[in-house]
């Protein structure tokens, strides 16, 4: 039953699929003390920022025609992941036909090794509508060469008056946000 005025969402869609690295972030913030994983926050995220960084020391190949891809966390109940699917929806109304890619997969596993972009051409668009940390751990977490020639769009939810320095360090490696 739902309340007057309220969608009807598919319970499928609320609920989370059982996922061995959600249990063990669990545990990782029940047993270290919030400094530590701050510390190692940084650490990755200074890691994931000098592997973007070196993949675009050499330059950038020019620009070209190519499709519209859209990252996100496509496959999640969050509001970021609504949105994400909302903005692919408005690019497909608008007459275009956006490629879909759940960073999801990437994001899944400890560790998880290199990703993929949609079997595309080079040139296009890409647009990665997460927030920064996960924009910078997409980038550092694909292959160069897949994502390097793309107009990159960064889509950040964010609502706080002063945007974290390391947000600000991390647009310097989009081309609009």
């Amino acid at each position: 039953m739902t309340k007057p005025g309220w969608a009807a969402i598919p319970v499928d869609r609320m609920s989370r699929q059982s996922n061995p690295g959600v249990a063990l972030r669990r545990i990782w913030r029940a047993i270290v003390p919030p400094a530590l994983r701050r510390l190692g926050q940084g650490a990755a995220i200074a890691l994931a920022r000098r592997r973007v960084a070196a993949a675009l020391a050499d330059g950038e190949p020019a620009f070209s025609p190519g499709p519209v891809i859209v990252s996100g966390l496509l496959s999640g109940a969050s509001g970021v992941s609504r949105a994400a699917r909302l903005t692919l929806r408005g690019i497909q109304q608008a007459g275009y036909q956006p490629m879909e890619h759940d960073l999801a997969p990437l994001f899944a596993g400890a560790g998880a090794g290199v990703g993929q972009l949609p079997a595309a051409p080079a040139g296009g668009v890409w647009i990665l509508h997460v927030n920064a940390p996960e924009g910078l751990a997409a980038m550092s977490r694909i292959a160069p060469d897949l994502w390097r020639g793309r107009y990159r769009i960064g889509v950040w939810a964010y609502e706080l008056p002063v945007l974290p320095a390391s947000w600000a360090k991390t647009a310097a490696f989009f081309h609009e946000l």
